[in-house]
């Protein structure tokens, strides 16, 4: 079941189409049109979503933690993937740039990394370091005026640039 809780185009349709190309049965839960919108809680939807023997909840939110949770409110036998919440992470887009990466790039280690733009306020770029870390990137780099990086971005292992110029010379990837 796809769970998208704001709007999307690109997201909710490539999980779509990739369960469709895996040959799942795909459901598109239209919370506008809901019993959330009179007042069914979260917890009490999902109930109704496992007892349609639902195995995979795909879900966007606007607020943070919002997969986590419902991954701790639905049976263990159900996965959850999260498909982006409030300014907290976008696993999935995050995977499909280190994808992106590596079919240009030979291997992660040893590249300078520059992200570039609103950190502040980017679900996206906190997913990117996480992952460019993990995979052991030789440097990251955040560019951004001071409004838009937040202030202890570099506790998660990053430079901060806040010059444009200064902040992507010499980058592998931008």
């Amino acid at each position: 079941a796809n769970l998208f809780f704001e709007p999307s185009t690109r997201t909710r349709t490539t999980f779509e189409l990739a369960a469709k190309r895996l040959s799942a049965d795909v459901m598109n839960l239209n919370i506008e049109a809901s019993a959330t919108r009179k007042g069914e809680s979260l917890s009490d939807t999902l109930r109704t979503l496992e007892a349609m023997q639902c195995d995979m909840f795909v879900v966007r939110h606007q607020n943070s933690g919002a997969a986590a949770f419902i991954a701790d409110q639905v049976a263990p036998h159900i996965s959850v993937i999260n498909a982006g919440d409030g300014r907290h992470a976008h696993p999935t887009q995050a995977m499909l740039d280190m994808f992106t990466i590596r079919r240009v790039k030979e291997r992660f280690e040893g590249l300078v990394v520059a992200i570039v733009g609103d950190v502040a306020h980017s679900r996206v770029a906190r997913s990117e370091i996480r992952a460019l870390n993990t995979l052991g990137v030789g440097e990251i780099r955040v560019v951004g005026p001071k409004t838009l990086i937040p202030v202890q971005i570099s506790a998660l292992g990053t430079k901060v640039f806040h010059q444009m110029e200064a902040g992507i010379a010499g980058a592998d990837v931008v």
